[in-house]
């Protein structure tokens, strides 16, 4: 968290944030302390969002019942989202 926190210049957020609309309500964060930052910081910079999520996977996977009972699919859309994600940020650290 300090580390997207402190720089927020790999957040993506205008990538992220193409064709996709949330109200005043979905952007509201709750509670207090590191729980309240903790949303804050994905909904404002949504490469750590999506770097969390992948390690929590990763790391605590036999937590989230459909992974351990291999109910999931990397759906064809999804695989090309990702991608294009992968390919929008590698351009971006290959100019930088």
């Amino acid at each position: 968290m300090s580390e997207f926190s402190s720089n927020q210049s790999n957040c993506y957020l205008s990538a992220f944030a193409e064709g996709v609309s949330c109200s005043m309500a979905e952007w509201e964060n709750y509670g207090s302390g590191d729980g309240f930052h903790f949303q804050k910081l994905c909904k404002e910079c949504p490469s750590f969002a999506a770097e969390t999520a992948a390690l929590t996977l990763r790391n605590l996977a036999n937590h989230y019942g459909p992974i351990v009972r291999q109910e999931t699919e990397l759906k064809k859309d999804a695989d090309v989202m990702l991608q294009a994600v992968q390919d929008y940020v590698d351009s971006i650290t290959l100019t930088a």
